[in-house]
Protein backbone atom coordinates (compact mmCIF):
# COMPACT_ATOMS: atom_id res chain seq x y z
CA UNK A 1 0.00 0.00 0.00
CA UNK A 2 1.39 3.69 -1.02
CA UNK A 3 2.17 6.09 2.23
CA UNK A 4 -0.83 8.32 1.38
CA UNK A 5 -3.29 5.26 1.42
CA UNK A 6 -1.73 4.28 5.10
CA UNK A 7 -2.48 7.86 6.13
CA UNK A 8 -5.67 8.04 4.80
CA UNK A 9 -6.69 4.30 6.19
CA UNK A 10 -4.85 4.91 8.98
CA UNK A 11 -7.53 8.07 9.56
CA UNK A 12 -10.57 6.08 8.40
CA UNK A 13 -9.80 3.83 11.55
CA UNK A 14 -8.43 6.01 14.31
CA UNK A 15 -9.45 9.79 13.63
CA UNK A 16 -13.44 9.40 12.24
CA UNK A 17 -15.73 9.66 15.12
CA UNK A 18 -16.34 6.31 16.51
CA UNK A 19 -20.05 5.43 17.24
CA UNK A 20 -22.29 3.54 19.65
CA UNK A 21 -20.99 0.32 18.81
CA UNK A 22 -17.06 1.59 18.07
CA UNK A 23 -17.62 1.43 14.03
CA UNK A 24 -16.14 3.75 11.92
CA UNK A 25 -17.17 5.44 8.37
CA UNK A 26 -15.74 2.29 6.33
CA UNK A 27 -17.26 -0.35 8.64
CA UNK A 28 -20.88 0.83 7.29
CA UNK A 29 -20.08 2.03 4.22
CA UNK A 30 -17.13 -0.33 2.70
CA UNK A 31 -17.68 0.29 -1.00
CA UNK A 32 -17.91 4.31 -0.57
CA UNK A 33 -14.10 3.91 1.31
CA UNK A 34 -12.90 1.71 -0.86
CA UNK A 35 -13.79 4.28 -3.85
CA UNK A 36 -12.09 7.56 -1.53
CA UNK A 37 -9.20 5.89 -0.89
CA UNK A 38 -8.96 5.50 -4.78
CA UNK A 39 -9.52 9.04 -5.36
CA UNK A 40 -7.39 12.54 -5.75
CA UNK A 41 -9.58 13.54 -2.29
CA UNK A 42 -7.63 10.49 -0.37
CA UNK A 43 -4.20 12.34 -1.54
CA UNK A 44 -4.30 15.72 -1.57
CA UNK A 45 -1.79 16.34 0.91
CA UNK A 46 0.45 14.17 -0.13
CA UNK A 47 0.71 13.59 -4.17
CA UNK A 48 3.92 14.38 -5.56
CA UNK A 49 3.00 17.80 -7.09
CA UNK A 50 1.66 19.01 -4.10
CA UNK A 51 4.24 18.41 -1.96
CA UNK A 52 7.12 19.29 -5.26
CA UNK A 53 5.01 22.88 -5.09
CA UNK A 54 4.47 22.64 -1.18
CA UNK A 55 8.91 22.64 -1.39
CA UNK A 56 9.14 25.21 -3.81
CA UNK A 57 7.07 27.92 -1.78
CA UNK A 58 8.72 26.90 1.06
CA UNK A 59 12.12 27.76 -0.48
CA UNK A 60 11.31 30.57 -2.42
CA UNK A 61 8.86 32.28 0.09
CA UNK A 62 9.39 30.76 3.62
CA UNK A 63 7.02 27.95 5.19
CA UNK A 64 4.44 30.61 6.19
CA UNK A 65 3.99 30.81 2.33
CA UNK A 66 4.14 26.96 2.40
CA UNK A 67 1.26 26.81 4.80
CA UNK A 68 -0.84 28.39 2.85
CA UNK A 69 -0.81 25.06 0.52
CA UNK A 70 -2.74 23.79 3.00
CA UNK A 71 -5.88 25.91 2.61
CA UNK A 72 -7.51 24.06 0.36
CA UNK A 73 -5.82 20.24 0.72
CA UNK A 74 -6.76 19.19 4.20
CA UNK A 75 -9.10 21.05 6.38
CA UNK A 76 -8.56 22.38 10.67
CA UNK A 77 -10.17 19.90 13.01
CA UNK A 78 -12.07 21.36 16.15
CA UNK A 79 -9.93 21.07 19.00
CA UNK A 80 -6.67 21.00 17.30
CA UNK A 81 -4.71 19.33 14.12
CA UNK A 82 -5.95 18.95 10.78
CA UNK A 83 -7.03 16.39 8.52
CA UNK A 84 -4.53 14.82 6.59
CA UNK A 85 -6.25 15.07 3.85
CA UNK A 86 -10.22 15.81 2.19
CA UNK A 87 -11.47 12.64 4.14
CA UNK A 88 -14.76 11.63 4.43
CA UNK A 89 -16.04 14.43 7.14
CA UNK A 90 -15.09 17.02 4.85
CA UNK A 91 -17.92 16.78 3.51
CA UNK A 92 -19.81 14.92 5.71
CA UNK A 93 -19.22 16.76 8.84
CA UNK A 94 -18.35 20.10 8.71
CA UNK A 95 -18.49 23.85 10.05
CA UNK A 96 -18.58 26.26 7.37
CA UNK A 97 -18.37 29.65 8.33
CA UNK A 98 -19.04 31.21 5.28
CA UNK A 99 -15.47 32.28 3.98
CA UNK A 100 -14.15 29.84 1.46
CA UNK A 101 -11.69 26.81 2.11
CA UNK A 102 -10.25 28.74 4.71
CA UNK A 103 -13.57 29.52 7.03
CA UNK A 104 -13.75 25.21 6.88
CA UNK A 105 -13.83 23.40 10.35
CA UNK A 106 -14.37 19.40 10.83
CA UNK A 107 -16.56 19.04 14.09
CA UNK A 108 -16.40 15.01 14.55
CA UNK A 109 -19.45 15.73 17.16
CA UNK A 110 -21.96 17.22 14.41
CA UNK A 111 -24.63 15.26 12.86
CA UNK A 112 -23.59 13.10 9.35
CA UNK A 113 -24.92 15.13 6.50
CA UNK A 114 -26.81 12.97 4.16
CA UNK A 115 -28.38 13.92 1.12
CA UNK A 116 -31.72 12.39 1.88
CA UNK A 117 -33.33 10.06 4.55
CA UNK A 118 -31.57 7.45 6.71
CA UNK A 119 -32.73 4.46 9.16
CA UNK A 120 -30.91 2.64 11.37
CA UNK A 121 -27.57 4.49 11.02
CA UNK A 122 -25.78 4.32 14.22
CA UNK A 123 -25.28 8.18 14.74
CA UNK A 124 -26.66 11.18 14.49
CA UNK A 125 -27.63 12.18 11.23
CA UNK A 126 -29.34 15.11 9.13
CA UNK A 127 -30.23 16.20 5.80
CA UNK A 128 -27.97 18.46 4.38
CA UNK A 129 -29.22 20.54 0.83
CA UNK A 130 -25.83 21.74 0.12
CA UNK A 131 -24.60 18.37 0.07
CA UNK A 132 -27.52 17.02 -2.21
CA UNK A 133 -27.37 20.36 -4.56
CA UNK A 134 -23.27 20.00 -4.48
CA UNK A 135 -22.58 23.49 -3.39
CA UNK A 136 -20.52 22.16 -0.36
CA UNK A 137 -18.29 21.60 -3.19
CA UNK A 138 -17.62 24.87 -3.68
CA UNK A 139 -16.61 25.70 -0.22
CA UNK A 140 -13.04 24.40 -1.54
CA UNK A 141 -13.44 24.55 -5.33
CA UNK A 142 -15.31 27.89 -5.11
CA UNK A 143 -12.91 29.95 -5.73
CA UNK A 144 -9.14 30.80 -3.88
CA UNK A 145 -7.38 34.42 -4.35
CA UNK A 146 -3.37 34.53 -3.21
CA UNK A 147 -2.24 37.47 -0.62
CA UNK A 148 -2.19 40.09 -3.72
CA UNK A 149 -6.11 38.95 -4.54
CA UNK A 150 -4.93 37.54 -7.39
CA UNK A 151 -7.68 34.90 -8.25
CA UNK A 152 -5.91 31.17 -8.42
CA UNK A 153 -9.06 29.18 -8.62
CA UNK A 154 -12.59 30.54 -10.08
CA UNK A 155 -14.56 27.60 -10.88
CA UNK A 156 -17.62 28.74 -8.58
CA UNK A 157 -17.93 32.01 -10.31
CA UNK A 158 -17.50 29.93 -13.75
CA UNK A 159 -20.09 27.59 -12.18
CA UNK A 160 -22.61 30.79 -11.52
CA UNK A 161 -21.96 31.86 -15.16
CA UNK A 162 -23.73 28.34 -17.05
CA UNK A 163 -27.09 28.99 -15.80
CA UNK A 164 -29.37 25.91 -15.13
CA UNK A 165 -28.25 22.14 -15.78
CA UNK A 166 -26.72 19.22 -13.80
CA UNK A 167 -24.21 20.34 -10.96
CA UNK A 168 -21.69 19.32 -9.99
CA UNK A 169 -22.56 16.13 -8.60
CA UNK A 170 -24.10 14.97 -11.63
CA UNK A 171 -20.84 14.99 -13.19
CA UNK A 172 -18.31 13.90 -10.27
CA UNK A 173 -20.07 12.04 -7.89
CA UNK A 174 -22.39 9.97 -10.12
CA UNK A 175 -24.64 7.31 -8.65
CA UNK A 176 -22.27 8.29 -5.58
CA UNK A 177 -19.25 7.32 -6.57
CA UNK A 178 -16.80 8.01 -4.18
CA UNK A 179 -13.66 8.23 -6.30
CA UNK A 180 -15.03 12.34 -7.14
CA UNK A 181 -13.30 12.31 -10.65
CA UNK A 182 -12.43 15.22 -11.75
CA UNK A 183 -10.36 15.80 -14.41
CA UNK A 184 -10.57 11.71 -15.58
CA UNK A 185 -10.43 10.75 -18.69
CA UNK A 186 -13.85 10.38 -19.26
CA UNK A 187 -14.82 13.99 -18.03
CA UNK A 188 -12.50 15.13 -20.62
CA UNK A 189 -13.76 13.55 -23.40
CA UNK A 190 -16.95 14.89 -23.02
CA UNK A 191 -16.18 18.78 -22.39
CA UNK A 192 -15.16 20.35 -25.32
CA UNK A 193 -17.12 19.60 -28.70
CA UNK A 194 -14.25 20.44 -32.08
CA UNK A 195 -15.17 21.22 -35.42
CA UNK A 196 -13.10 21.52 -38.68
CA UNK A 197 -14.70 23.76 -41.32
CA UNK A 198 -11.99 24.20 -44.20
CA UNK A 199 -13.07 26.55 -47.16
CA UNK A 200 -11.83 29.56 -49.08
CA UNK A 201 -8.28 28.03 -48.73
CA UNK A 202 -8.55 28.08 -45.06
CA UNK A 203 -9.66 25.77 -42.21
CA UNK A 204 -11.93 26.89 -38.75
CA UNK A 205 -11.39 25.38 -35.44
CA UNK A 206 -13.76 25.67 -33.58
CA UNK A 207 -13.88 24.69 -29.51
CA UNK A 208 -16.92 24.81 -27.72
CA UNK A 209 -17.31 24.10 -24.07
CA UNK A 210 -20.57 21.84 -24.20
CA UNK A 211 -19.76 19.15 -21.41
CA UNK A 212 -18.11 21.06 -18.32
CA UNK A 213 -20.66 23.76 -16.46
CA UNK A 214 -16.92 25.76 -15.76
CA UNK A 215 -14.10 27.01 -17.59
CA UNK A 216 -12.32 24.23 -19.60
CA UNK A 217 -9.82 23.53 -17.97
CA UNK A 218 -10.65 24.87 -14.56
CA UNK A 219 -9.09 24.53 -10.92
CA UNK A 220 -5.24 25.42 -10.52
CA UNK A 221 -3.78 27.70 -12.70
CA UNK A 222 -1.30 24.99 -13.44
CA UNK A 223 -3.61 23.22 -15.64
CA UNK A 224 -3.58 23.66 -19.78
CA UNK A 225 -5.25 22.26 -22.38
CA UNK A 226 -3.46 22.34 -25.98
CA UNK A 227 -4.87 22.90 -28.85
CA UNK A 228 -2.84 21.37 -31.83
CA UNK A 229 -3.67 21.27 -35.31
CA UNK A 230 -1.83 19.79 -38.12
CA UNK A 231 -2.48 20.35 -42.01
CA UNK A 232 -1.34 17.26 -43.88
CA UNK A 233 -0.56 15.87 -47.45
CA UNK A 234 -0.16 12.58 -49.00
CA UNK A 235 1.31 9.87 -47.24
CA UNK A 236 0.25 11.72 -43.79
CA UNK A 237 3.38 14.37 -44.55
CA UNK A 238 2.73 17.16 -41.54
CA UNK A 239 3.21 20.35 -44.12
CA UNK A 240 2.22 22.71 -41.10
CA UNK A 241 1.38 22.70 -37.23
CA UNK A 242 -0.45 25.29 -35.12
CA UNK A 243 -0.80 25.29 -31.13
CA UNK A 244 -2.46 27.49 -29.01
CA UNK A 245 -2.66 27.27 -25.38
CA UNK A 246 -5.87 27.38 -23.19
CA UNK A 247 -4.80 28.53 -19.34
CA UNK A 248 -4.87 31.39 -16.76
CA UNK A 249 -1.59 32.48 -17.26
CA UNK A 250 -0.44 34.34 -13.91
CA UNK A 251 2.53 37.16 -13.74
CA UNK A 252 4.62 38.54 -11.29
CA UNK A 253 5.48 42.41 -10.01
CA UNK A 254 8.47 42.72 -12.66
CA UNK A 255 6.10 41.58 -15.13
CA UNK A 256 7.63 37.92 -15.60
CA UNK A 257 4.93 35.36 -17.15
CA UNK A 258 4.40 32.48 -15.81
CA UNK A 259 4.78 33.57 -11.92
CA UNK A 260 4.42 31.20 -9.02
CA UNK A 261 1.21 31.72 -7.42
CA UNK A 262 2.15 32.95 -4.67
CA UNK A 263 4.31 35.67 -6.37
CA UNK A 264 1.27 36.50 -8.75
CA UNK A 265 -0.06 40.17 -9.02
CA UNK A 266 -1.57 39.96 -11.94
CA UNK A 267 -3.33 37.18 -14.46
CA UNK A 268 -1.92 38.35 -17.71
CA UNK A 269 -3.88 36.45 -19.71
CA UNK A 270 -7.05 33.66 -19.68
CA UNK A 271 -7.50 31.91 -22.98
CA UNK A 272 -9.73 29.61 -21.25
CA UNK A 273 -13.32 27.89 -22.47
CA UNK A 274 -16.02 29.70 -20.88
CA UNK A 275 -19.30 27.92 -19.84
CA UNK A 276 -20.58 27.51 -23.00
CA UNK A 277 -18.05 29.39 -24.11
CA UNK A 278 -16.64 29.22 -27.93
CA UNK A 279 -13.18 29.73 -29.61
CA UNK A 280 -12.06 30.03 -33.11
CA UNK A 281 -9.28 29.44 -34.67
CA UNK A 282 -8.32 30.06 -38.32
CA UNK A 283 -5.43 28.87 -40.37
CA UNK A 284 -4.33 29.23 -43.58
CA UNK A 285 -4.30 25.56 -46.02
CA UNK A 286 -1.25 24.58 -47.91
CA UNK A 287 -1.76 24.00 -51.52
CA UNK A 288 -0.80 20.48 -51.33
CA UNK A 289 -2.89 19.75 -48.05
CA UNK A 290 -5.09 17.14 -48.35
CA UNK A 291 -6.86 16.45 -44.59
CA UNK A 292 -6.38 18.33 -41.22
CA UNK A 293 -6.03 17.07 -37.80
CA UNK A 294 -7.01 18.88 -34.63
CA UNK A 295 -5.97 17.30 -30.72
CA UNK A 296 -7.15 18.74 -27.74
CA UNK A 297 -4.76 17.59 -24.61
CA UNK A 298 -5.41 18.16 -21.38
CA UNK A 299 -2.34 18.63 -18.76
CA UNK A 300 -2.43 19.14 -15.28
CA UNK A 301 0.80 20.95 -15.05
CA UNK A 302 2.59 22.24 -17.76
CA UNK A 303 5.41 19.93 -19.25
CA UNK A 304 8.89 22.34 -17.93
CA UNK A 305 7.31 22.70 -14.60
CA UNK A 306 7.14 18.31 -14.58
CA UNK A 307 10.30 18.09 -15.87
CA UNK A 308 11.49 20.75 -12.63
CA UNK A 309 10.13 18.51 -10.66
CA UNK A 310 11.53 15.15 -12.13
CA UNK A 311 7.51 14.03 -12.75
CA UNK A 312 7.40 13.45 -16.17
CA UNK A 313 7.55 10.30 -16.19
CA UNK A 314 5.06 9.74 -13.63
CA UNK A 315 1.69 8.37 -15.78
CA UNK A 316 -0.62 10.27 -12.93
CA UNK A 317 0.70 13.80 -14.58
CA UNK A 318 0.51 12.33 -18.10
CA UNK A 319 -1.02 14.37 -20.70
CA UNK A 320 -4.67 12.97 -21.95
CA UNK A 321 -6.12 13.36 -24.82
CA UNK A 322 -9.71 14.98 -24.62
CA UNK A 323 -10.39 14.76 -28.29
CA UNK A 324 -9.01 13.95 -31.78
CA UNK A 325 -11.31 14.81 -35.07
CA UNK A 326 -9.63 14.18 -38.70
CA UNK A 327 -11.56 15.37 -42.04
CA UNK A 328 -10.20 15.13 -45.22
CA UNK A 329 -9.89 18.71 -47.44
CA UNK A 330 -11.65 19.06 -50.41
Amino acid sequence: MKPSRVVSALFLTLVVPLVSGGETCSDCHPAQAAAWRESRHARSASSPLYLAMRGWAADDGGEGVAARCATCHTVPVAGGGRTPSVTCEVCHQTVDAGGGAASLTVDPTLAVAAVGPTAGAPHPTEISAELASGERCLACHGGLSNPHGVPLCTTGAEAGQRGPGPGCLDCHLRGGDHTAPGASAELLARAVDVDLDPGGGTVAVTLVDRGAGHAVPTGPALRQVILRTRLLGAGGRELAVHREVLARLLSDAEGRSPAAPWRATAVAADTRLGPAGRHVFVYPVPAAATSVEAELVFWRAPGPLLERFGLSGDPTYAPVTMTRVVRDLP
